[in-house]
């Protein structure tokens, strides 16, 4: 159905992808796990021509994507919902949902809308609100459904749960279920919670990230003297805005404690192309060995990533999130993060709240041996 050999694909002159290939046959669900700046977001917008192939070959069906216009592919039902939404202010939830409509005359796009309808409800509860007017997790429902209602063959997601509450991420997930009760899948499925797998990824590995990796040394860096921050959220990237008033306070900050941002290649390119360079300690993109020593090293977070809010409450780090919201409100709630959005006074109001503050991190807020519990559930199912 769809078919990737051996893609390679480019942001600027950094590769992203190198060699990536994935075969997705009919009824298949598929989640791509990796860390920030591994090339999941690039991946799916490659797939849709946002961003162009170098080499290998991409196809779906029988049609031959590269060799397709991007604004073609939603011809072929092939519905895309970005990480960050991409409504249009100035139209209704209901308008958003129809653009598809709009740009592929789709001939039963009214038995569509009310199939989508009932399946989120709460699209319909929206349907006449200003797209300005709803939140980011109603925002994710109305794009949502914008991608069902040209996806019919092909859905792809693109962070469907980030950046809400989590009482929606579940919302989100029983839609999903139930797209497969119409006809998307027949796989078996169970829902069990157990924590984050996270919690277990980040205690396993760093009991070898020491050894692993010299980040530290090459960078010149002192334990708990520094401030480790990632900026890549589209949200702020692609508004000159935001961009700057986050780089003004963490700028301001590093005149004080140092910076150190491993730099996303699409925030480098933004950087670059508004002439933006700032004056804070920037570094090449790092693995994940490097990540989790600069994680156990530093003295506070400052981030607009989703899973760093995490990996900085298990390595015992206060973290300043700066977007507008987070999907992760227990890390708020319990005084170990704060969503401080793009506004620089505020930045710098939270670091030096928290560049003092001696917190107790040995709640249990993920859940002890995750793996293991997982493995018996997935164990559970596949013998039932």
């Amino acid at each position: 159905m769809l078919r990737l050999d051996k893609i390679n694909v480019n942001i600027g002159l950094i590769e992203i992808l190198k060699d990536v290939s994935l075969d997705l046959q009919k009824g298949q669900m598929v989640g791509l796990i990796g860390r920030n700046g591994a090339g999941k977001t690039t991946l799916l917008r490659a797939i849709m021509g946002i961003l162009p192939t170098i080499s290998g070959e991409l196809s779906f069906e029988d049609h031959d994507l590269i060799k397709m216009p991007s604004q073609k592919r939603a011809y072929l039902s092939i519905g895309y919902m970005p990480e960050d939404r991409k409504l249009i202010p100035s139209m209704s939830a209901e308008e958003n949902i129809l653009t598809p409509v709009w740009a592929t005359n789709i001939n039963d796009w009214k038995q569509r809308l009310d199939w989508i309808y009932k399946i989120i409800p709460e699209a319909l509860d929206l349907k006449d609100r200003p797209s300005t007017s709803l939140s980011g997790g109603q925002q994710k429902l109305i794009a949502l459904s914008r991608a069902l209602m040209v996806g019919s063959k092909l859905l792809l997601l693109d962070e469907p749960s980030e950046g809400i509450a989590p009482a929606l991420t579940k919302r989100i997930i029983d839609i999903l279920n139930n797209l497969k009760k119409e006809g998307f899948d027949n796989l078996p499925i169970l829902i069990e919670k157990h924590g984050d797998i996270m919690k277990d990824a980040v205690g396993y590995y760093s009991q070898f990230s020491e050894k692993k990796s010299s980040i530290i040394s090459e960078e010149k860096l002192q334990k708990n003297k520094f401030v480790l921050a990632t900026i890549h959220r589209q949200e702020n990237t692609d508004d000159e805005e935001k961009l700057r008033s986050i780089f003004i306070g963490l700028e301001e900050i590093h005149k004080t404690h140092p910076v150190v941002l491993p730099i996303h290649p699409r925030t480098k390119e933004v950087l670059n192309t508004l002439s933006i360079h700032p004056k804070i300690q920037m570094i090449e993109p790092v693995g994940y060995y490097d990540m989790l020593e600069l994680l156990k090293n530093c003295s506070m977070v400052i981030t607009d990533s989703g899973g760093l809010q995490k990996e900085a409450f298990f390595n015992k780090k206060q973290c300043i999130v700066v977007r507008d919201e987070t999907e992760w409100v227990e890390l708020v709630t319990n005084g170990f993060a704060k969503v401080v959005g793009s506004n620089t006074k505020m930045i710098l109001q939270t670091f030096h709240t928290y560049k003092d503050l001696k917190n107790d991190f040995s709640i249990d807020l993920y859940g002890t041996n995750v793996g293991e519990k997982i493995y018996q559930s997935i164990s559970q199912l596949i013998h039932s």
